[in-house]
């Protein structure tokens, strides 16, 4: 066999060696394939459990066709809208929209740990088993009481917040509940801060037990449908977008994208200044009305009916009467109303309602005098300017989603600093200093230092 082996030529052996390296290399290539498909495979089915955690995206019976159709025919709004925070007020959790440190990171609040950790493109968590806890806060038992608690490991599975902070999300095994991981991720410090400490609540208010679907939904998704069932007591939520995109401000476009398909009808209203009375324009609309499309988020308000939206969540629509559904809360103008200086006593009587069910509902949301005090609530706050009384402002007056530089503040363009108030009040302009009392250049003139003070907690 030796010597056999040594009369091979070496153009065979030679041969030989590079059919065996190219085997060799076909037997490694379909490794790595299958090693790919494996990984491949687990991404995809861990891309759709995650996926089926959270609520049902799409409401297309209702109307909606979500912002990926509007793009096609409105590209720069679209690309406005999409720099903007609104847009990532509430995302599916992936490596793209996670700002926080999950780097094997340990957090404590309240009693409770928490051990963060980043396994390739998923975040997780181990934490107290929110679906036992859940269970005992339904039977009326408290939690806390129980000296060891249930844990598991959860996935984030969704993330709420984009501006200035981010809090995130794990499923339940009840519906498509989504439970609160009790920390938030400030980005100007780069840490983590417990949720209770965040949020404006008494020092003595307890642990916070927080479900995205019957809170957040209500102004962090557009057309959110809260879908709480009272037999089975779980929700089974869905929305018509994640985050709030075209259709919160300019109402479901499925018909606006029908009749849009004829170029004929497109290109007269392009000629002309004729409303296309198929979908909603703020700017169009009158001061109340276009209000109503940013306070529907940005005021203090409580549903008619609150069972009918914990079903079907709100039925306000862009462009139609938000106090039609909900009570506008206004302690400010509830006061002169009790007092019959104005309209006489039926909003009054709705507070008196409300503050039967909760009688913190005004302390916990408005000063002594009545001015709103926590954040994102700007439009109760213009409710009571003169300013809007008077019929002369409106959320449209200084800001736009569309005609912004900046996603900070959303102020249009050229109407920073003192612009915004000088606008109208132009004939300040060259007397500042006669109506401030102050340094035309110095803080004391600056309109907003006076009139509009950081008097909310999240400012």
């Amino acid at each position: 066999m030796s010597s056999s082996f040594f009369l091979i030529p070496m153009s065979v052996l030679a041969h030989r060696s590079t059919f065996a390296v190219l085997v060799g290399s076909i037997g490694l290539t379909v490794a790595f394939a299958l090693l790919w498909k494996s990984g491949t495979d687990r991404r995809v089915d861990a891309t759709a459990k995650r996926d089926a955690s959270v609520p049902h995206l799409g409401r297309s019976s209702e109307g909606f066709v979500t912002s990926d159709v509007c793009q096609a025919c409105h590209p720069d709004q679209y690309d406005s809208w999409h720099s903007s925070y609104h847009r990532t007020m509430t995302t599916v959790a992936t490596p793209e929209t996670v700002k926080g440190d999950f780097n094997t990171v340990a957090l404590e609040s309240r009693g409770r740990t928490y051990e963060l950790e980043r396994r390739g493109d998923e975040f997780w968590v181990e934490m107290v088993d929110p679906d036992w806890e859940r269970e005992l806060r339904l039977r009326g038992e408290d939690p806390d009481a129980l000296a060891h608690p249930s844990r598991v490991s959860r996935q984030i599975v969704m993330t709420t917040g984009s501006h200035h902070m981010q809090t995130y999300w794990v499923p339940s095994r009840f519906g498509q509940e989504v439970y609160n991981l009790p920390f938030v991720y400030v980005f100007e410090r780069s840490r983590w801060i417990p949720r209770e400490d965040v949020f404006l609540r008494p020092p003595n208010a307890g642990r916070f037990f927080a479900l995205w679907n019957n809170s957040c939904i209500e102004c962090h998704s557009t057309a959110g449908k809260v879908g709480f069932d009272f037999e089975e007591r779980v929700f089974d939520s869905s929305v018509a977008e994640m985050g709030i995109a075209c259709e919160a401000c300019h109402g479901p476009a499925d018909e606006h994208v029908r009749l849009n398909q004829n170029p004929a009808r497109r290109y007269r209203l392009h000629l002309t200044d004729e409303a296309d009375e198929s979908i909603v324009n703020p700017a169009r609309l009158t001061q109340r009305a276009s209000s109503h499309i940013c306070g529907q988020c940005h005021g203090v308000a409580v549903a008619d009916d609150p069972e009918a939206w914990l079903v079907n969540g709100h039925s306000y629509r862009a462009g139609q009467d938000l106090e039609a559904t909900r009570f506008m809360v206004r302690p400010a103008a509830d006061a002169a109303i009790a007092a019959n200086k104005i309209f006489g006593d039926e909003s009054s009587s709705q507070m008196r309602e409300l503050l039967d069910v909760d009688p913190t509902a005004v302390e916990t949301r408005f000063w002594a005098d009545g001015m709103v005090r926590v954040s994102g609530r700007e439009m109760s706050g213009m409710l009571e300017s003169g300013c809007f009384q008077r019929g002369e402002l409106t959320c449209l007056s200084c800001h736009s989603m569309h005609e912004s530089e900046s996603p900070d503040d959303q102020l249009i363009r050229d109407l920073h600093e003192d612009d915004a108030c000088l606008q109208c009040h132009e004939t300040y302009r060259e007397r500042i200093e006669d109506h401030t009392h102050h340094p035309p250049d110095s803080d004391g003139s600056r309109c907003n230092n006076c009139h509009m003070p950081h008097t909310t907690y999240g400012l």
